[in-house]
């Protein structure tokens, strides 16, 4: 596991593009291996987020790739992954025309890896900027950017909902208008089951 920043706190994140270093844990799930296993125990409650390898945990992840883990508590999740193989042809469609990116095809100044999560993530914040001047300190910004201070936090408090919600381009409706491609490795994703279940106190949970 390999930390990550998000918009939604420090995270750790394992099989992904998007951290600095690379990971040397090669994770592969198919008919010859079988279907994948990973275990691991946490010491505080902690979400846990089901994503594609260029994506990152962000704001609009929807519901059910999100589970928050509590303390003497199990959680199993069984899902599948059916990877989209595209045509190797696709990469001299330009982008404007396919209306999708590759994860090497980044255009994103914080991030390691073009995904449609990561470039709404840098989305959200160019609007912090535009609107309070400063970002959220939860954000991924490269040291780059400045950081809300506290008397500054009442302005992102006060458009919260608006940097939340995302809105069709030329909309008249409240929110932000991103523009940002769909992923052309997209993968789907589809939870099968969770069983959650309380556990002894002295256990790890």
């Amino acid at each position: 596991f390999l930390p990550l920043e998000t918009e939604l706190g420090p995270c750790f994140t394992v099989n992904s593009l998007q951290p600095g270093g690379k990971s040397t844990i090669h994770m592969y799930s198919n008919s010859s291996t079988g279907p994948g296993l990973l275990s691991f125990s946490v010491h505080r409650e902690a979400f846990i987020f089901l994503h594609a390898r260029e994506d990152v945990p962000y704001s609009n992840i929807p519901e059910e790739f999100k589970e928050l883990v509590m303390l003497s508590s199990e959680l199993v999740i069984t899902f599948q992954v059916n990877e989209i193989e595209n045509d190797p042809a696709l990469l001299g469609v330009p982008v404007k025309s396919r209306k999708c990116r590759f994860p090497h095809e980044n255009r994103l100044k914080h991030h390691e890896a073009y995904s449609y999560s990561a470039c709404v993530t840098e989305c959200r914040l160019k609007a912090q900027m535009d609107i309070c001047n400063c970002t959220h300190h939860f954000m991924r910004t490269s040291g780059v950017v400045p950081i809300c201070r506290l008397e500054q936090f009442e302005c992102l408090l006060n458009y919260s909902d608006i940097f939340k919600r995302l809105k069709p381009h030329h909309s008249i409706q409240s929110g932000i208008d991103c523009q940002c491609e769909s992923s052309c490795t997209e993968h789907d994703l589809v939870v099968v089951s969770k069983h959650s279940r309380a556990i002894a106190e002295n256990a790890t949970s």
